[in-house]
Order: structure tokens, then sequence, then C-alpha cells
């Protein structure tokens, strides 16, 4: 019998890349875009400076000298997977409604 493989995902996710700034409390830091939906976005910041689950992000990109996109002012971490290269993917879900 076949399975249906069901997709957990409310939104598709598209890949994209570039800088993120990102803002928690009085941490801060740069981390790279990996995708993004409606949703949330995928991250990618080195293990020290990961943010753990639950944290709350403000998130900015720099499209262009003095343009800057405010991607989420309040983005939640819901998932953090170590990789083997000192970096950590991190998965953060916009707040509804940004």
């Amino acid at each position: 019998m076949v399975t249906r493989y069901r997709e957990r995902r409310r939104y598709i996710r598209v890949p994209a890349s570039g800088p993120v700034r990102w803002t928690s409390g009085t941490r801060s830091g740069v981390c790279q875009l990996v995708d993004i939906s409606p949703g949330g976005a995928g991250l990618r910041m080195t293990i020290r400076k990961a943010a753990p689950v639950g944290t709350r992000l403000s998130l900015l990109v720099d499209l262009s000298p003095g343009e800057t996109w405010h991607l989420s002012p309040d983005a939640r971490v819901v998932r953090r997977v170590p990789a083997d290269d000192g970096h950590c993917l991190v998965g953060v879900e916009f707040t509804p409604g940004q």
C-alpha cells in the first residue's frame, strides 16, 4: 500500500540568499537567508551566535545603500539544527499579521 506523503508546512518555501541582520534584546549579528515563505524563513547562523528555540528576533535585509527591508520585527525561532561546519540551520516563524 502506498502512503501519501503529507507536507507539514503551511506555505511553500522559496530558496533565497543574502545577508540578514538580526537583533534580540541586547544581542545582534548577521546571518544568511536560506529560504523564505509567507509564514517564516530559514536562516544559517554560526553555532556560537545561533538563537535558541523560542527566541524572538527582529530581522532586517539591506536591499541597496539606504534601502532596508524589515523582514520581520518579531520572528520566533521554532527550529535549530546544528550542521557539521560550525553553523546552525535556524527556522523562524513570522508573527501573524506581520
